[in-house]
């Protein structure tokens, strides 16, 4: 299947400014018109980052009337030229302008781009045919001898790719005796084909695309399991031979040998030395030796030139540009409806995943030994021992022992029993604050509401919810259960005590699940509602948009009808390659999850960002000047604009983020009454009610408050930003 073509950077940013427009009105406005104008904005994004985020179209303060774009007829500029003879420019002209022009350099960038793409392809390939010759060199007397390692050249790609097409263009001619030629044509135009108006720009549109992948391969991050030949030593002299015979050399021109005695892999160095994953300066890869086994792990890129192996600029790059951490998320029961007397209804799954929680187990200690009845939610939600005093972050340094894959496969089973859509460890791994932000805006406010609501000096400002309180069962219900565990007493008979559970966990379905409206709405009130809405004196009722978790941390947040149990872990340097250290020297590397930290360092990796590396890079610029197209004016323009689109997408993601808070702002102040902010004088403050009722206003104004902080956070990165 065709991979779906990416937009642009310039259509991507006519959208967020649409969706805006949306957000503010729902008047419908021209795409195509504002789209023309994206490249002018994404430069002037660039300067603000820097120093301070600057919000194009006002979207930090005060709601604004949002007008109609003018019609393409509308003049903006008049003038007298030589001969004074006035002249005039209209919108349609100037849109026309900027549209060719961003045209224009997206043209120019994609050739830079497909000359980066096969010049670093045929450095590759060199090196690939070295590090066949190595690993074949390491092989045990008797080992069959790899051949699939070598990359192919790029002759060998652009004659098959040749071949292909002739074959196509044989089997059209055959079934289209006449007008094949217009389904020929039809074929060269497809996106298969780049759109592609010869035979010879087809060919090498279809080579540059099979070859992109392996060209940008020091750009991705892999961990692998690899034979522990990989550490010998040559045991006698080896020197590697091209194919037509002749003694290969390397960039300086020297034979390529591997001495006697030498290392074969001369560029690999222990995970476990001080500055593994640190050293800016190191070429090569790590590993680690498995201990009783003939394997090796190794982290390295998937580069087979030495000099591009490291992963260290990569981990290094992401480390000081972005705040890192580890957001734990479980979704509690129940779907949460505002309004004026706010509602939590209980689907089929709601009431499935609250009768867990309230049920009992029978637990024994670690000899498996004093076999007790427990209720469910005591042993998740116990504030000194529970399962959930830990979240995802506090498992990233275990060590892969048989106590630590209990306590893991514990913490996984109660996860899918409690919460109503777990995902792995109940978190999507190592994120970005500034990536997660504008998906999950209410979220990360309230991760962000120590700062935002100043708890630590006035802890009222949000309310507090206690899960002990929230998970019990009528009175009437408890009482019977408790007759069944009187009978369980002095028991240490498995057998019995785990017949009694079953009993009461019965007696608990039937309840949740087979009560009538009346008595459940009744037991819902005296729970939830009664945890979760505010009364006032004035008999209105209110609710947070987020609570306080009581002795376990975190927040609820109550968002999109979710009830959200939400806590984040902010992570540093040390402590992330800590990690990536233990991650990889677990032996099961199949069972261990490295929280999406590679993968997500990898998926950053861009034609603009790889272009801006290589805009960089004396060799790839020598390589584009022997084109005397390319003056070190062209080298210049090429790296301004593709500058001003990696800033510009930079930007897109803050300004996501600055839309989603305008929009949660918004949305407060829509509601009759707001529990966390209030209208004082055409601004919207922050404030809370105290236990009177009664208002009290933080004289923050909500939207510049939430985003200062959020500016602020963003900039305080894993390596020390600040």
């Amino acid at each position: 299947m065709a991979k779906k073509q990416q937009k642009s950077f310039f259509e991507r940013l006519a959208e967020i400014n649409d969706k805006h427009d949306n957000n503010l009105t729902k008047k419908t406005t021209n795409k195509k018109k504002r789209s023309l104008w994206t490249f002018i904005l994404a430069g002037a994004l660039t300067a603000g980052v820097a120093v301070s985020i600057a919000v194009p179209l006002a979207l930090n303060v005060a709601k604004v009337n949002y007008i109609q774009p003018s019609a393409d007829s509308k003049v903006v500029l008049r003038y007298n030229d030589r001969n004074k003879t006035t002249d005039a420019e209209n919108i349609g002209s100037l849109n026309n302008l900027f549209s060719s022009n961003a045209e224009k350099v997206e043209t120019n960038l994609d050739a830079a781009y497909k000359k980066l793409v096969f010049f670093w392809y045929e450095e590759e390939q060199k090196a690939s045919v070295t590090y066949q010759f190595r690993y074949n060199a390491s092989l045990n007397a008797g080992d069959t001898q790899k051949t699939n390692i070598a990359l192919k050249t790029l002759e060998e790609i652009r004659k098959e790719q040749k071949d292909k097409l002739a074959d196509q263009k044989a089997n059209l001619q055959k079934l289209y005796l006449s007008g094949w030629e217009e389904k020929y044509n039809q074929l060269l135009l497809s996106d298969n084909y780049g759109k592609s108006k010869t035979e010879d720009e087809a060919i090498e549109y279809a080579t540059y695309k099979i070859v992109e992948k392996e060209a940008t391969r020091r750009f991705r991050i892999k961990v692998q399991k690899q034979s522990i030949n990989m550490l010998k030593r040559a045991s006698k002299e080896y020197k590697q031979i091209s194919e037509g015979g002749i003694a290969a050399t390397d960039e300086n021109g020297k034979s390529i040998v591997i001495g006697q005695n030498e290392l074969i892999f001369p560029y690999l160095r222990s995970i476990e030395d001080e500055q593994a994953l640190k050293d800016s300066d190191f070429q090569g890869m790590y590993y680690y030796e498995i201990p009783g086994t003939d394997q090796i792990v190794t982290i390295s890129t998937e580069s087979f030139i030495p000099s591009h192996m490291s992963p260290n600029s990569l981990i290094n790059d992401y480390l000081a540009t972005n705040n890192l951490g580890v957001t734990t998320k479980l979704t509690l029961p129940g779907v949460f409806k505002n309004g004026v007397d706010p509602q939590f209804n209980f689907e089929a799954e709601d009431k499935k995943v609250l009768a867990n929680i309230l049920k009992y187990s029978l637990v024994t200690d670690s000899e498996r030994q004093n076999p007790r009845i427990q209720r469910v939610a005591d042993i998740a939600f116990n504030s000194q021992n529970g399962i959930f005093k830990e979240q995802a972050s506090d498992f990233m340094s275990s060590i892969n022992n048989s106590a630590n894959m209990m306590q893991v496969g514990k913490y996984k089973t109660y996860l899918n029993l409690l919460s109503k859509n777990a995902s792995e460890l109940g978190t999507e791994g190592i994120t970005s604050l500034l990536d997660e932000f504008a998906s999950n805006t209410a979220e990360n406010i309230a991760l962000l509401a120590n700062e935002i609501f100043d708890l630590d000096q006035d802890p009222n400002s949000l309310p507090t919810i206690d899960f002990s309180e929230l998970f019990v069962l009528p009175t009437d219900i408890q009482n019977q259960i408790q007759l069944i565990l009187d009978q369980t007493v002095n028991s240490q008979n498995v057998n019995f005590l785990a017949q009694k559970v079953a009993q009461i966990n019965a007696l608990i379905d039937n309840f949740v699940k087979n009560s009538s409206d009346a008595v459940f709405g009744e037991f819902i009130q005296n729970t939830f509602k009664k945890q979760f809405v505010i009364n006032n004196p004035d008999l209105s009722k209110q609710t947070s948009f987020a609570y306080v978790v009581k002795n376990l941390g975190g927040f609820v947040v109550l968002n999109d009808g979710k009830i959200e149990w939400v806590r984040r872990t902010n992570l540093n340097e040390n402590t992330i390659l800590a990690f990536l250290k233990n991650y990889i020297k677990q032996t099961r590397l199949d069972e261990v999850k490295d929280l999406n930290f590679l993968s997500s360092i990898n998926s950053l990796q861009t034609k603009n960002t790889i272009l801006a590396k290589a805009l960089k890079n004396d060799a790839f610029i020598a390589k584009l000047k022997t084109n005397s197209e390319y003056t070190d004016e062209k080298v210049q323009e090429l790296k301004t604009q593709n500058n001003s689109i990696v800033q510009g997408n930079s930007n897109e993601k803050i300004i996501n983020s600055l839309l989603g808070i305008h929009t949660w702002v918004e949305a407060q102040k829509s509601l009759t009454k707001s529990y966390n902010v209030h209208i004082n004088n055409a601004s919207v403050v922050i404030s809370y009610r105290n236990a009177n009722g009664e208002i009290v206003e933080k004289n923050n104004k909500a939207k510049t408050t939430i985003t200062n902080i959020f500016k602020q956070k963003i900039k305080e990165t894993a390596k020390g930003g600040n």
